[in-house]
């Protein structure tokens, strides 16, 4: 390998090694700011040959609870079901029985 891309290389890894949520479009920026003449894709090839990735983000926690956002807006929408069972039928649920009769 030629010296140039094996120190490009070095660059690559101990930047994404001192900042861990950084892609590689971040990481080309700082290495423009260094100096580098370099483009995304070609950082982006040294990122894949290395095996980086960017460690998924955590869901947030919602006040005091141990649940997610999403959870806590499915339970919600379980409790208003709950309270009015079927709103397009103001409140009654209504079911045919199988010998055809309507149960209210």
């Amino acid at each position: 390998m030629r010296a140039d891309v094996v120190a490009l290389t070095d660059a690559v890894l101990s930047l994404a090694a001192e900042y861990v949520r950084y892609g590689y479009r971040r990481i080309t920026a700082l290495l423009r700011v260094e100096g580098w003449r370099v483009n995304a894709k070609r950082v982006e090839c040294f990122w894949r040959r290395a095996g980086l990735t960017v460690p998924r983000q955590q869901p947030k926690l919602c006040c005091r609870s141990r649940l997610t956002r999403s959870a806590l807006m499915f339970l919600a929408a379980i409790r208003r079901y709950a309270a009015n069972p079927a709103p397009w039928t103001g409140g009654r649920a209504t079911m045919m029985h199988v010998d055809g009769t309507w149960i209210v």
